[in-house]
């Protein structure tokens, strides 16, 4: 738990000093994995499913802001089906233009749900969106997920009817688009689908509110389970076999569940063992709150501090490896300081003793001075 705390921190810090690489690249990988999920499933033009363009388009949606790099790939969408269609193609040009104008135009963030939820719908695992977004946002997203569950449903449409859509296009046009609308815009499971998503949001939103303890885990907990029993139920009252089947609604709420947790442990990371109630009052209300702590680590700041070896130290251990060659290296000996000569000593002493001498006759002429100096004031 320390260790996740600790990367925790250290990838704050590194978002904030690169965040704006980092969400160039994240936008560039949705652009990528988008682009290749409609090649994929309605691939019917030629130019777009060019590698070169492929990248070209997924730099551009890096760049761009979200709303306009999901309408973007939009515009692909719309273009594999003028492919096939041209009235298939002006049906969902319509369609985008309304979700533009009327949601994502004012809610730019929600549009990487409208991109992200057919790819998680590709991979089994569309659960995971409704308990993140009820973790983080709020039950406007319920808007952002149907429509973008409305794409999956329309990718998977024509994926699944490739060569009849084909077939039938050639010829008659409004017949395809019949068949879209029987298949897709009448398709109970499309809507069974959208209202599971919109319960299972709201739950997880009003549960991670609650003044209790865990709420957030209780929250994602109980978001997974209510979306595994609902998509069972839908299973077996409608054909959803198009969204999910038995086994993949199990597995895909348990990963669901286990990334969710995940999420929550970055994001809402608190200590209810040291949670304190305060009540307070003014002049107007009284006021009952309940204070958890965030948990907190500081990142570790190692520095590495590299040492050189010194000189002495690298012609020692030469020394010792030129012993170990040539054998073993006579020791010289070390000279001690020669004692001061008998001459020199009396030099000294006489020195000494003439100072001394020098002083006393010093000493006995001052006061010889003063006597005088006494007696010629008394005879006076």
């Amino acid at each position: 738990m320390y260790k996740l705390l600790e990367l925790r921190e250290k990838y704050k810090v590194i978002y904030s000093r690169y965040s704006m690489y980092i969400d160039a690249a994240f936008k560039f990988f949705i652009a990528l994995f988008g682009m290749i999920t409609i090649n994929s499933h309605i691939g019917t033009m030629g130019v777009l499913e060019n590698p070169l363009v492929v990248i070209i388009i997924s730099l551009l949606c890096a760049i761009l802001p979200k709303t306009l790099g999901a309408m973007i790939l939009m515009l692909v969408i719309v273009g594999h089906m003028y492919a096939i269609a041209l009235e298939v193609a002006a049906v969902i040009l319509v369609a985008f233009i309304v979700m533009y104008l009327l949601f994502f135009r004012f809610t730019p963030k929600e549009s990487i749900v409208l991109v992200g939820m057919p790819i998680l719908c590709m991979m089994n695992i569309p659960y995971v969106v409704p308990v993140i977004l009820g973790l983080v946002a709020s039950p406007v997203s319920a808007i952002s997920m149907a429509f973008g569950t409305l794409v999956y449903f329309i990718l998977s449409f024509v994926g699944s009817n490739y060569n009849e859509i084909v077939k039938i296009g050639a010829d008659d046009g409004f017949k395809v688009l019949e068949l879209f609308t029987e298949e897709v815009l009448k398709n109970p499971a499309l809507y069974f689908t959208i209202v599971i998503f919109a319960v299972v949001l709201i739950l997880v939103y009003v549960l991670k509110r609650l003044s209790i303890d865990y709420s957030w885990i209780i929250a994602v907990c109980a978001g997974g389970v209510a979306q595994v029993v609902m998509f069972l139920v839908g299973n077996i009252t409608i054909d959803m076999s198009l969204m999910c089947s038995t086994l993949s609604a199990i597995l895909g709420g348990l990963i669901s569940v286990g990334i969710c947790w995940f999420l929550q442990f970055f994001l809402h990371s608190v200590d209810y063992t040291r949670a304190e109630k305060v009540q307070f009052e003014d002049d107007e209300y009284y006021y009952y709150v309940k204070a958890v702590p965030k948990v907190k680590v500081s990142a570790p700041n190692v520095k590495v501090k590299r040492v050189k070896a010194k000189p002495a130290a690298a012609k020692s251990s030469s020394s010792k490896v030129a012993a170990k060659k040539t054998g073993p290296v006579a020791e010289k000996p070390v000279r001690k300081p020669a004692a001061m000569p008998m001459e020199d000593e009396l030099a000294s002493e006489m020195l000494r003793h003439k100072k001394e001498t020098a002083d006393m006759t010093l000493d006995m002429e001052k006061k010889n001075v003063t006597s005088d100096i006494t007696m010629i004031d008394s005879d006076k």
